[in-house]
């Protein structure tokens, strides 16, 4: 599996900081310079930016098919929630 680009190392920190003063300008250069799906550390938390429509959407529609998987395992095959 392939890694998802974006800063590594020190630059962690300096993106932190541009965000704090100028989240949209950091944003699109974090787009310019490592495509359409950048993953970045906001302090503790690793966040993936993603900047194209069909990334999105894909993302949107697995979450949508895992979270129907997981209310039908706890439904059961009745469809009874508990």
């Amino acid at each position: 599996m392939k890694t998802i680009p974006g800063p590594r190392g020190l630059e962690i920190l300096s993106t932190i900081f541009r965000f704090q003063r100028d989240p949209l300008a950091t944003l699109s250069e974090l787009t310019n310079r490592f495509g359409d799906i950048v993953r970045y550390r906001y302090g503790p938390f690793s966040v993936v930016l993603l900047n194209h429509p069909e990334a999105v959407q894909r993302m949107l529609q697995s979450q949508l098919r895992g979270s129907a998987r997981k209310r039908w395992s706890r439904c059961g095959r009745a469809g009874v929630c508990r």
